[in-house]
């Protein structure tokens, strides 16, 4: 890594973002995995979102994705705002406070920070921030 460092938060609940601040202003759109990598080169993007869900039982009445779900509808709007590209959630974290309900899966926390840390210097070296 070169001058740059990794940043990664994590919330009490597991739920996580890496990333980075883009030289203000508001942006024009949104960019996405549905977009082409050419529309992704030709938007001058320079800051890409890592939204972390999680897949975990919220009782009967909210679905496993609960975490996943609010994690993209954020960082959709953040990307929006900042002219960003938003990469696909990543619907797995830490979630071993849910061991034992059905569906509920879990990354052990060094392999969540792994998976992390290798999008985020990829995507560096692609000259993300």
């Amino acid at each position: 890594m070169t001058n740059q460092q990794v940043r990664f938060t994590q919330h009490s609940d597991g739920a996580g973002a890496a990333g980075g601040v883009a030289n203000g202003g508001e942006g024009s759109g949104i960019l996405d995995a549905s977009n082409t990598f050419a529309e992704l080169e030709a938007s001058g993007a320079e800051l890409a979102i890592l939204p972390i869900g999680a897949t975990e039982q919220h009782g009967s009445y909210l679905p496993l994705a609960t975490d996943s779900l609010e994690a993209e509808a954020v960082a959709r709007g953040v990307a929006e705002r900042m002219n960003a590209f938003l990469l696909p959630v990543l619907p797995f974290s830490n979630s071993e406070a849910h061991a034992g309900f059905r569906g509920s899966v879990s990354l052990n926390p060094s392999t969540l920070l792994t998976v992390v840390k290798e999008l985020a210097l990829d995507l560096i070296g692609q000259g993300f921030r």
